[in-house]
């Protein structure tokens, strides 16, 4: 966990893009490479960036890009991940990752406890795609979302490019955009990520994030239109008391009560078995019908069956039920 995919040295020179290994700044235009884009692709690179934390239990930290390539490249093997694009002819994405990363990875996966080899076995090479597949899914989602419409990206089959073939294979595949990514896993494992992009995609992406009058942000391009409503439309009333047929299964509490008193605290702390309580209200008198605790009807009690009951005997106005709220 504590081996490094880069050297401090190395690291520095990539930070500050100084040496004749190192990767320019970004092209100060705009449209498909320019900084737009650059900040568009790493906001969704930090997006799927959340997938790999979960997926290795580890913090993963990315740092912003710059275009080129990674100081000492071609002294690496690296693991390679091919992404296609089905509905853009040329869509490509190639994401790279030093071997030692990748081991890295593994080790993550392992909780710790993952063996060192000098060459990872297809099964690895397999495991650490699937992982990185995980980055490339949130990866279009958030593409997709910015561009408002869903971007489809395919993971191919991962494959270990060897020292010495790097530059080779770049000239082979001629990538238009190349961005290289600081990254962090946990508190040890240090190294890069590296994504080539092919102009199809990067015309799809322009496309979709700068149609219909977009306005440009500080993480990248931002959809921003005028909001369309419907007409609203004149409809006929419906029956009177129609609506009523929405409440006629909502369950009402109805309470019969008998009388109130007030007491003091003295006088309740002095009651007990046997004690009577006497209420404001004479014999014979009616007593209140309540629902949800709002007095609606007044009724008598009655016997039936050996259970107590109430039948109305008046309908309270609404001038009264007024009248009762207030006392």
């Amino acid at each position: 966990m504590s081996d490094i995919a880069l050297t401090q040295e190395e690291i520095e020179a990539l930070l500050r893009a100084s040496d004749a290994e190192a990767i320019r700044p970004p092209a100060r235009r705009e449209g498909r490479d320019g900084p737009a884009m650059t900040r568009l692709l790493y906001s969704a690179t930090l997006a799927g960036s959340a997938a790999l934390e979960v997926a290795l239990g580890t913090r993963v930290k990315v740092e912003p890009p710059a275009v080129g390539s990674a100081p000492g490249h071609d002294q690496r093997d690296h693991l390679v991940l091919p992404v296609t694009c089905p509905a853009v002819p040329a869509g490509q994405v190639h994401f790279l990752m030093s071997q030692a990363m990748a081991q890295s990875m593994l080790d993550f996966l392992c909780g710790g406890h993952g063996t060192r080899q000098d060459q990872l076995t297809a099964s690895q090479v397999s495991t650490v795609g699937e992982v990185l597949g995980e980055l490339v899914r949130d990866f279009a989602a958030h593409l997709g979302a910015v561009g408002q419409k869903p971007l489809e990206l395919a993971a191919g089959e991962p494959f270990l490019l060897e020292a010495g073939d790097y530059s080779p294979w770049l000239a082979q595949v001629k990538p238009d955009l190349r961005l290289v990514y600081p990254w962090l896993l946990g508190d040890g494992a240090r190294g890069y990520l590296e994504q080539w992009y092919s102009g199809g995609i990067l015309e799809a992406l322009t496309a979709g994030t700068q149609g219909g009058g977009s306005k440009r942000g500080g993480g990248g391009l931002v959809d921003i239109r005028a909001p369309r409503f419907e007409p609203l439309q004149e409809t006929s009333p419906r029956g009177e008391g129609a609506n009523l047929e929405l409440l006629l299964d909502v369950p009402l509490e109805v309470t019969v009560e008998l009388g109130r008193t007030r007491r003091s605290v003295k006088e309740v702390l002095a009651l007990g078995i046997g004690s009577v309580l006497d209420i404001e209200k004479l014999a014979g008198e009616s007593v209140d019908v309540l629902v949800n605790g709002k007095p609606v009807a007044r009724g008598e009690v009655v016997v039936i069956d050996d259970n107590f009951g109430v039948r109305i005997t008046d309908i309270l106005s609404p001038q009264d039920r007024v009248r009762k709220l207030g006392e």
